[in-house]
């Protein structure tokens, strides 16, 4: 058939064509002369960036694409000319500079908690809160901003929606086999490696012994732990990375970063810190893997904070029993903080 835009009709039964119909809705003529079919794409933020991706918006063998933002002055999101290794490098620095904005942040916050004489546990919690908000969250928004995306584009970018109750249920599995695997890990780290390291943000959390702290430990993760960490090194550190990888190594190599940017909470021997890292690996991968399924950063952030969430319930209700008791210090060096 032959299409004809002025009128945006059938020439066959008089029916409405869109452009992008592949053939007319009313009698199923076929299209394909339609000069116009493939015109229409969607807003290049709400294309997938990620390597290996098809449709709109993808050029190259390799899957890399430019994405033109509108106003933005035509700012690529992905150029075919960049490395995995660059893009490794600039998502392992978006993680070294969280880490770093995160420390400065936190210990002017915590300054200004003890001048105005709050308490050690208030000061702890306040000041990582402001710092993770500034250092992580903070971060990758400017960092997005400066790749040209809008609120829209990022909220795209980063996978920012309600969860489907299919995706609830994604949580519930995410956190079953969270546990197994760390449970299968420590057991292996226990017999092979030497003791992990402590986690000054558990030990801080289970010497207070306070309700209070508890109900304020619970939202912490919910609401400053999960989200900070999961935006900057799920949404931006790892799509970053698989911008010019598959979703296997793209999730290994974010979640060694995200592994490794945990030393600062950890104390101990270098030795002991490398176990828990090591360790780490677990949640990262799992939390990963969850990210890239979904596609929404909410999901993540949920099992993190879920995650943390019972292990700050065993530091404060841990089991009785000294056979039960003693797992709980080997699961709270694990503590996603």
């Amino acid at each position: 058939m032959k299409y004809s835009p002025e009128s945006a009709e059938c020439p066959s039964c008089g029916g409405p064509v869109s452009p992008s119909d592949s053939f007319c809705p009313t009698c199923g003529t076929p299209t394909e002369d339609n000069p116009h079919r493939n015109a229409p794409e969607p807003h290049p933020n709400e294309v997938d960036h990620r390597a290996g991706a098809s449709g709109p918006g993808v050029s190259g063998d390799d899957g890399n694409r430019w994405d033109v933002v509108p106003g933005a002055g035509e700012v690529p999101l992905v150029g075919t000319d960049e490395s995995a290794l660059a893009a490794v490098a600039r998502a392992g620095g978006l993680a070294a500079l969280g880490i770093v904005l995160l420390a400065v942040v936190s210990a002017i916050a915590s300054a200004i908690g003890v001048g105005l004489g709050l308490s050690t546990v208030l000061v702890f919690g306040l000041g990582t809160a402001i710092g993770q908000y500034v250092g992580f969250i903070g971060l990758a928004v400017s960092y997005l901003q400066r790749r040209g995306l809008d609120r829209e584009g990022i909220r795209s970018y980063l996978g920012v929606r309600w969860p489907t109750l299919r995706e609830v249920g994604i949580v519930f599995a995410g956190y079953l086999a969270l546990v197994l695997l760390l449970l299968v890990a420590a057991a292996i780290a226990q017999l092979l490696l030497p003791e992990g390291a402590e986690n000054q943000g558990a030990a801080a959390i289970g010497d207070a012994n306070s309700p209070l702290v508890y109900v304020g430990a619970l939202a912490f993760m919910f609401l400053v732990v999960g989200p900070s960490e999961e935006v900057l090194y799920r949404g931006v550190v790892q799509n970053r990375i698989r911008e010019t990888l598959s979703p296997v190594p793209a999730i290994i190599i974010a979640s060694g970063i995200f592994a490794a940017v945990h030393v600062i909470a950890l104390a101990g021997s270098l030795t002991a810190m490398l176990t828990t890292v090591t360790i780490l690996l677990v949640p990262g991968i799992v939390l990963g893997v969850v990210y890239e399924y979904t596609g929404n950063i909410v999901v993540p952030a949920v099992l993190h904070g879920t995650h943390n969430s019972i292990l700050v319930t065993l530091l404060f209700f841990g089991p009785g029993t000294e056979e039960s008791a003693a797992l709980v210090p080997a699961l709270i060096p694990l503590l996603v903080v």
